[in-house]
């Protein structure tokens, strides 16, 4: 087993943070956590669909419409991430089902039903959820409802554009060479972006420009072994870890392939992989060793030093979850222990540290 990368702790936990917003009490918006339920759900849905789309428009040679789809696809991921964290403010655990439902015929049919059905009547169904949720004055939700909606309009736009290009509608116009999303809100962009999100005014780092990591996402998402809960954190790994990883661009250790790991997590048979399959393939163990530990943490039966450890945790920051975003940002970390506050990030789901990610970043240290 691969170690989990080691530094002193004492780095991280004795630094000023701050804790998260309030949590809000979810009786009190059966609406608005009912909608942000539907919307998770038919988010999580909408993107399997999109990589499967994605996965046709490539059998089929036409890679800009493949990137088009990926592009719809991350920016579902995206909505439907921003719902679930939204949610869990609320004390929900978001859930839905990875299943694939979507009926897969050709390309241009693809683009055709997404533009005269799927995406034609957004405004009629968002309409009726923010109706829904006015009247409990959650504003928070609110505004996250709105830019979804206006989400969905931009992929309107971007669906119309890419079955201009085909010249199904009597028109042939140039189909965009790129697209880039925007990881805050979801925003897409065609060709070359600004210097901000026009959507949220995010500046163009987080900008990201749709490769071939759809692979990775559709991959995980039929993958029969995982359960839901590690799709989810399998997708979350390569975004915040397998990416920035040292092995990105390498070639895979030839003993993974027949590692109990990759048989569970991995992407089937050994192949012509593109880079960005191979940074997730590299760190394939580093991920279940990581799952496997964060699981096994009971905070009932907790050692000495480990409830010393959350003890001053809460004794310098308060009850509740700790965001080191700030410092984060600021460049306060070192690379490994940035690399294990990502791997933190991608078991919880949250930016925050709950008690259970400030176990789990001790014992990865004393590995």
């Amino acid at each position: 087993m691969k170690r989990l990368a080691g530094i002193f702790l004492t780095a991280v936990f004795f630094m000023p943070g701050s804790i998260r917003g309030s949590q809000y009490i979810a009786a009190q918006y059966p609406e608005t956590t009912a909608v942000l339920q539907v919307l998770y759900g038919d988010e999580v849905r909408k993107e399997h669909h999109y990589l499967s789309y994605a996965e046709k428009a490539d059998a089929e040679g036409d890679d800009k419409v493949a990137c088009l789809f990926a592009a719809l696809a991350k920016s579902e991921s995206i909505l439907a991430d921003n719902h679930r964290l939204l949610l869990a403010r609320f004390d929900i655990e978001a859930e839905a089902s990875y299943a694939n439902g979507a009926s897969i015929s050709d390309t241009r049919h693809n683009l055709e039903i997404l533009a005269n059905i799927g995406l034609a009547r957004i405004d009629d169904r968002y309409s009726v959820f923010a109706n829904m949720i006015r009247p409990e004055r959650n504003q928070e939700a609110i505004a996250l409802v709105q830019q979804a909606w206006d989400i969905k309009k931009r992929q309107y736009e971007i669906v119309k554009k890419g079955l201009d290009a085909t010249g199904l509608r009597g028109l042939v116009t140039k189909a965009p060479q790129s697209y880039q999303v925007c990881a805050m809100c979801g925003y897409i962009e065609a060709d070359s972006p600004g210097q901000r999100c026009p959507m949220c005014a995010a500046d163009s780092r987080y900008v990201e420009p749709i490769g071939q990591e759809w692979r990775i996402y559709l991959s995980i998402m039929d993958n029969p072994q995982l359960q839901d809960r590690e799709k989810s954190y399998a997708r979350r790994f390569y975004d915040k870890v397998s990416v920035r990883s040292a092995t990105y661009g390498k070639e895979p250790d030839p003993a993974v392939w027949a590692s109990a790991e990759y048989r569970k997590w991995g992407l089937g048979a050994r192949g012509d992989f593109c880079i960005e399959e191979k940074a997730y393939i590299t760190t394939v163990e580093e991920m279940a060793l990581a799952w496997q530990m964060y699981n096994e943490i009971d905070l009932s039966a907790l050692d000495d030093l480990e409830k010393e450890y959350v003890e001053k945790m809460h004794s310098r920051y308060g009850e509740g979850a700790i965001d080191l975003s700030a410092r984060r940002a600021a460049g306060e970390f070192s690379a490994a222990m940035e690399h294990l506050l990502d791997v933190a990030e991608a078991l919880s789901g949250a930016g925050a540290l709950t008690d259970i990610d400030i176990v789990f970043l001790q014992r990865s240290i004393g590995k």
